[in-house]
C-alpha cells in the first residue's frame, strides 16, 4: 500500500515545538519583567503546535491507497471507497484566511482530490480529502512525492487496473525509492545539485559529477529535467 502524509507540515510544526520554548528563554533574558506574560503566551503557542503535530504524525489525516480501495479521513469520519464503488475522481484547489500575527490575514492555498462513492442504493457520494497546503504528499518511508494531480493519475491507473495483481505491481512501482537505499547513495556536500523534478514536483539531491541527462528522480523514475531541456532546446 502507499500511505501520503503531509510530512512537511509535520516538520515544521516539530521545528516550532523547539523554536518557541528557545524564543520564551532568549525573550525574557531580553525583558525579566517579560518573563510571566511571555510564559503564558509561549506556552498557549507550544500547546496550539503541539496539537498539530500530534494531528498531522499520528496518520488520522493519511491517504491509503491499495490494491482494494482507498481509504481516509474527513471531518472526523473515516471512510473507505472500493475500487469497484469508484464512480468518478478530480482534483480542486481551495483558498483560507488564516490569522497572521502581525495582524490582518494570510491567504493559505490547499490543494484537495474529490472522489465520488457509488451507494448500493444507487445514489452517489462525494468526498473532499485535503492533500497538502506544501504543494504535496510525501510516501511515508519512501522518497516518492505526490501532487493531487498525480495522486489523481495514480488513481486512474488503479482504477482502470484489471486484476489485483496489476494493481499490486502499480503499486510497487509508484513508491520510488525506499528512504534506506536513498540514504546509501551518499553524495558528498560539494558535490550536490538540488532540483525540482518538473514531472512530479519532488525536491531532490543529485550528483552534478554525472551528466544531467543520466539524473533520475527518486520520487517518480523520471529525468527530472524541464519538458523544453527534454526536447532539445536548451542545452
Amino acid at each position: 500500500m502507499i500511505i501520503l502524509r503531509d510530512d512537511m507540515q509535520s516538520k515544521v510544526t516539530g521545528c516550532m515545538l523547539i523554536i518557541t520554548p528557545i524564543a520564551w528563554i532568549v525573550t525574557s533574558l531580553v525583558n525579566p519583567e517579560s518573563l510571566m506574560v511571555g510564559g503564558v503566551f509561549f506556552l498557549l503557542a507550544f500547546l496550539v503546535f503541539f496539537w498539530r503535530y500530534s494531528c498531522t504524525s499520528s496518520g488520522e489525516n493519511d491517504l491509503t491507497i491499495s490494491f482494494d480501495s482507498i481509504r481516509f479521513s474527513t471531518g472526523g469520519r473515516p471512510v473507505r471507497i472500493r475500487w469497484q464503488e469508484l464512480e468518478d475522481y478530480g482534483t480542486g484547489r481551495k483558498t483560507s484566511k488564516i490569522p497572521s500575527v502581525q495582524g490582518g490575514d494570510m491567504e493559505k492555498t490547499t490543494d484537495y482530490i474529490t472522489l465520488k462513492r457509488k451507494k448500493a442504493d444507487g445514489t452517489t457520494e462525494t468526498f473532499h480529502k485535503d492533500l497538502s497546503s506544501w504543494g504535496g504528499s510525501k510516501v511515508m518511508g519512501h522518497v516518492a512525492f505526490y501532487t493531487a494531480a498525480r495522486v489523481v493519475k495514480l488513481i486512474k491507473k488503479l482504477s482502470d487496473a484489471q486484476s489485483k495483481k496489476e494493481r499490486v505491481e502499480i503499486i510497487k512501482n509508484a513508491k520510488g525509492i525506499s528512504n534506506f537505499e536513498f540514504k546509501q547513495k551518499k553524495i558528498p556536500f560539494w558535490h550536490r545539485k538540488v532540483l525540482t523534478c518538473t514531472k512530479c514536483g519532488g525536491i531532490s539531491c543529485y550528483d552534478n559529477r554525472i551528466s544531467k541527462d543520466e539524473f533520475i528522480c527518486p520520487s517518480c523514475g523520471e529525468n527530472p529535467k524541464s519538458e523544453r531541456e527534454r526536447n532539445g532546446m536548451i542545452k
